[in-house]
């Protein structure tokens, strides 16, 4: 669920706004295969830029993700935005993007509350089950104790199935042993 804040110069119509809103958007589906639903833009106009560089004003993109993104999917995230934004009429002179990346730690969606951490929400892109050892305080290399019953990850960001978890989470239950 990135949060997406597109800073540009006042000035553009209601129609190029939402062009360049709908790029940003299609790109990120695109490229960090992020669910369609997730849409979360901030539009500023006159953000006290303080510079262009040519006549159709700067266009910056602030995208604030969680930890993941490879090198290589950034550089074809700027390259995505690029080409849709020109579709859009941004040149490629104008446009600024910054990746910030962050943890489950750092988002809080209502009531002063990190709904991540505290495990009201599934930590997008991340398996529960992959990730047991962070959430049971268990560190790398060490065991965690045998749990009676165990359950089959059956989610698609599984890769390394047969994945195991104690049946507090809802997942289908395995017949065959942890491993």
């Amino acid at each position: 669920m990135p949060l997406v804040r597109i800073d540009m110069i006042r000035g553009r119509s209601t129609e190029n706004t939402r062009a360049i809103a709908d790029a940003v958007q299609q790109s990120l589906i695109d490229v960090l295969k992020i669910p369609e639903r997730d849409r979360f833009q901030i539009i500023a106009l006159d953000a006290g830029l303080g510079f262009e560089r040519t006549t159709s004003g700067a266009v910056i993109v602030h995208i604030f993700t969680q930890h993941g993104s490879t090198t290589r999917d950034k550089q074809r995230l700027y390259r995505t935005l690029a080409q849709r934004l020109a579709a859009s009429g941004v040149d490629g002179k104008d446009l600024f993007v910054s990746s910030f990346e962050n943890g489950p730690e750092d988002w809080s969606f209502a009531d002063g509350r990190a709904q991540y951490v505290e495990g009201d929400l599934a930590v997008p892109g991340h398996c529960p089950i992959h990730d047991h050892r962070r959430a049971t305080g268990v560190a790398r290399g060490q065991r965690r104790p045998p749990r009676p019953t165990m359950l089959l990850c059956t989610r698609i960001c599984c890769r390394n199935p047969p994945c195991v978890k104690p049946s507090t989470w809802p997942y289908v239950l395995s017949s065959s042993p942890a491993r």
